[in-house]
């Protein structure tokens, strides 16, 4: 499913932790009748906070916003934030707003099954079910937005890749760049300290060269053909080195070395040109 996000260019003061889990998608109103993307940064800004808690903000005209990076761990739901994507949608639903424009709910349903699709398995909840609070409110249509765009109730499975996916390699920029990350991320490779920026630096070089390691594609850090295939399919995500490293040094060989050398690139770690070959030279 491709849907559009709009980018405000939100500065956060500070980086958190990186999400390693996605088991949630937790739904949330503003509490507020009108507002945007940028009010709620700010508030939260003036909370202490490094920023945006939510991940996405929705607005009533049904325009998506991105909120903080979605590979982050957010600020939304108190004990829940580790594990979670937290969707903010403009309005007060619990008194004010009695009835969610319908541009709104079309738009959430989307960015629902969008996240879905990402994030296979997880489940859709309100803050309520975490937090003793009323969030997102008594008229916010739940079910509506929690089923998604299909009619069984379950979000669509991901759309395979079309053949004509670009050639992504070291300076690429933009969503396609975005998306890529995404993917690595959910698989459990870091792209290095900016996440799922939409830049194709060193760090994202790095992690894709241990994603076409563990997948047995050609260890080139570039995202051509083959490892879209790869990232769209059914990939390996374990480290194939299951030996515990002990005593590794200069001059070892082995899989304590490819455990460590496999560990490195993951971090966006550069382990030099011969890659992951046992040798700790």
């Amino acid at each position: 499913m491709s849907i559009t996000i709009h980018d405000a260019g939100l500065q956060f003061d500070g980086h958190p932790a990186t999400r390693v889990r996605t088991t949630a998608i937790i739904l949330h109103h503003a509490d507020a009748v009108s507002c945007t993307v940028e009010d709620v940064h700010r508030w939260h800004l003036s909370n202490g906070w490094i920023g945006i808690g939510y991940q996405f903000f929705v607005r009533k005209n049904g325009e998506i916003w991105r909120g903080r990076p979605i590979d982050w761990v957010g600020a939304h739901t108190k004990g829940a934030n580790d594990f979670s994507v937290g969707i903010c949608f403009e309005g007060s639903y619990e008194s004010k707003d009695t009835s969610m424009p319908a541009a709104q709910v079309q738009a959430g349903k989307e960015l629902v099954s969008y996240l879905l699709g990402l994030y296979p398995g997880a489940v859709v909840k309100k803050h309520k079910d975490y937090c003793a609070t009323d969030c997102p409110g008594k008229y916010f249509p739940f079910d509506e937005i929690a089923a998604g765009v299909s009619d069984g109730g379950s979000a669509p499975a991901p759309e395979q890749p079309a053949p004509s996916h670009s050639l992504l390699v070291r300076g690429s920029k933009g969503e396609e760049v975005r998306q890529m990350q995404q993917r690595l991320i959910f698989l459990g490779f870091p792209c290095g300290p900016c996440g799922a920026d939409g830049v194709y630096g060193v760090g994202c070089v790095c992690s894709v060269k241990a994603f076409q390691h563990c997948n047995g594609l050609v260890v080139d850090g570039k995202c051509g053909e083959k490892t879209w295939a790869a990232l769209d399919g059914n990939p390996r995500t374990a480290c194939p080195y299951a030996e515990i490293p002990i005593n590794v040094k200069k001059g070892s060989k082995g899989n304590s070395v490819r455990w460590v050398q496999w560990q490195l690139l993951r971090c966006g770690y550069d382990i030099g040109d011969t890659g992951i070959d046992g040798d700790c030279g």
